[in-house]
């Protein structure tokens, strides 16, 4: 990349940082604060996966939670278990297309999974999706009551990647009508770039969703 390019790029990147600085004041104003905490320090790289690392925001929120049973959603069994060395759950199971505990293609029906997971983490999985209120919704029949649900996905900016397609992107607004109509706690939430994390509690039954 020539030095010219560099330069352009660089400004685009500050002008699109300040630009979220603008847009992120009007979303607390409208859903109370985002984490401004720093969780660099947390990233795991070098992964096998499709993105090829995991954002420290996943890991630290998990890490603090001390889960019994870790459903980590598109992720093999290898990625998990090396992920657990980070979050030390109890248990941790994986769920999608390939080299998982359960085979699940994300826009049909959950497999049945005989086990109480108290947390469920997705990364870099509802850009792809056709329908992601299904997808959370399935989610959170699978967690079980007061169990906690943390994604990861990217906002407007992001660079187009097709796995197997791109599909959408997401503002807070989602996430915050997701958690009344789902009837979400929402304990944390963060605008990393174009990145955005949200981390939910579930309140109601099963038979209440």
């Amino acid at each position: 990349m020539g030095l010219r390019s560099k330069t352009k790029k660089n400004i685009i990147k500050f002008l699109n940082r300040k630009h979220l600085r603008r847009q992120l004041e009007k979303w607390e104003n409208l859903y109370g604060k985002f984490d401004c905490n720093s969780y660099d320090k947390f990233l795991v790289k070098n992964l096998a996966n499709e993105s090829g690392y995991y954002h420290g925001e996943l890991i630290k929120w998990s890490a603090d939670l001390a889960p019994k049973c870790a459903l980590f959603v598109g992720e093999d069994t290898k990625t998990a278990l090396y992920l657990n060395e980070k979050i030390n759950a109890k248990e941790v199971i994986t769920a999608g297309l390939s080299e998982v505990d359960y085979v699940w293609n994300f826009e049909q029906e959950p497999p049945d999974i005989d086990k109480k997971i108290d947390l469920i983490v997705s990364h870099a999985i509802f850009e792809h999706l056709l329908n992601p209120y299904k997808h959370l919704h399935d989610l959170t029949r699978l967690v079980q009551k007061q169990g906690t649900i943390i994604i990861h996905t990217v906002m407007p900016g992001f660079r187009y990647h097709r796995y197997p397609i791109d599909a959408i992107r997401f503002y807070p607004d989602w996430f915050e009508e997701m958690a009344d109509r789902l009837n979400l706690t929402i304990v944390n939430k963060r605008i990393n770039e174009n990145h955005i994390f949200y981390m939910y509690q579930k309140n109601s039954a099963l038979d209440k969703i």
